[in-house]
């Protein structure tokens, strides 16, 4: 099985997003999220504008941990809640995965410019190989 993702500019240079339908059904939310691939990233992550945009109110959630990278830190909201994203296949099928939780990154700053990101440990859990074809820009994730 393979899921398409794609090169799509962020700030300065292309990055690789893979495109999804995020739900969380106790909440009766769905709605397209972008997530920036990102291997160096230890969790998936939900950025506060996607969150936002799909109406999810996460500040009614108990904090999570504080999220560290390059950026400094920032507050997170643990959203004790099954979540599923749909991934669309080489095939034009649908791949689900379903998650126990996600946290919810809150941004410090006015301009609220983070993506969401999808981290190693979602790679790994589901046995993913990262699969990136330059001459085509085209990335893949392949189990």
């Amino acid at each position: 099985m393979r899921i398409i993702a794609r090169y799509r500019r962020w700030g300065y240079r292309h990055w690789g997003f893979l495109s999804t339908l995020l739900e969380i059904k106790n909440l009766g939310l769905m709605g397209r999220v972008d997530f920036l691939l990102d291997t160096g990233a230890g969790e998936t992550i939900l950025g506060e504008k996607d969150a936002q945009r799909i109406g999810l109110t996460y500040r009614n959630f108990p904090r999570g941990r504080i999220a560290r990278g390059v950026g400094g830190a920032a507050k997170t909201y643990r959203i004790d809640k099954e979540v599923t994203l749909y991934m669309l296949t080489s095939t034009g099928q649908y791949y689900s995965a379903t998650r126990r939780y996600i946290e919810v990154l809150e941004e410090t700053a006015q301009q609220k410019i983070m993506p969401s990101l999808l981290g190693l440990e979602f790679l790994e859990e589901l046995n993913f190989k990262l699969t990136f074809d330059m001459p085509v820009r085209a990335i893949y994730l392949e189990q």
